[in-house]
C-alpha cells in the first residue's frame, strides 16, 4: 500500500534516485599519463638528510607559512562574504535570509577555528621556549 502526499491538493514529491555516475568519453581524456616515476629508494634517503640541498627546515617553514597564509585568506574570504550578504539584506537586495545565517556561522565558525589553532600555537611555543637544553 502506498502512502499518498499529506494535502491532496499539493503534488507528490518525485521519486528520488541516486545520480548515476557517468564517465566521460575515452576520446575526450586527455593522452597524458599521469603515472609519476617512484624514485629508487637510495635517491629518498638521500632528499631526506636534513643537510641536503633540496627541502630542510626552510623549505618546511615556507611551506608552513604558506599553509598559514592560506588559512587566514580563507577565514578572511568567509568574512568579506558574510559581511557582504549582510550589506545585500541590510540594503532590500535579494538573498535568502538562511543564505545570510549560513555564511555568518560559517565564517563564525571558521574564525573561532582559526583562534583554537592560533591558541594552540601559541601554546606549543611556549613550552619549547621553556624547555632547558
Amino acid at each position: 500500500m502506498a502512502i499518498g502526499p499529506i494535502n491532496p491538493y499539493l503534488p507528490a514529491a518525485p521519486a528520488l534516485k541516486p545520480p548515476v555516475p557517468q564517465a566521460p568519453p575515452i576520446a575526450a581524456q586527455p593522452q597524458q599519463s599521469n603515472v609519476v616515476p617512484q624514485p629508487p629508494i637510495a635517491a629518498e634517503r638521500q632528499q631526506s638528510r636534513p643537510d641536503s640541498a633540496s627541502g630542510g627546515p626552510g623549505d618546511a617553514a615556507a611551506s608552513f607559512a604558506k599553509l598559514l597564509g592560506d588559512a587566514v585568506q580563507n577565514i578572511d574570504g568567509l568574512q568579506k562574504a558574510a559581511d557582504a550578504n549582510v550589506q545585500k539584506l541590510a540594503t532590500g537586495q535579494p538573498v535568502d535570509l538562511h543564505d545570510v545565517t549560513i555564511s555568518m556561522e560559517q565564517a563564525n565558525l571558521t574564525f573561532q577555528l582559526g583562534m583554537q589553532v592560533r591558541n594552540k600555537l601559541i601554546d606549543a611555543y611556549q613550552e619549547v621556549m621553556r624547555m632547558q637544553v
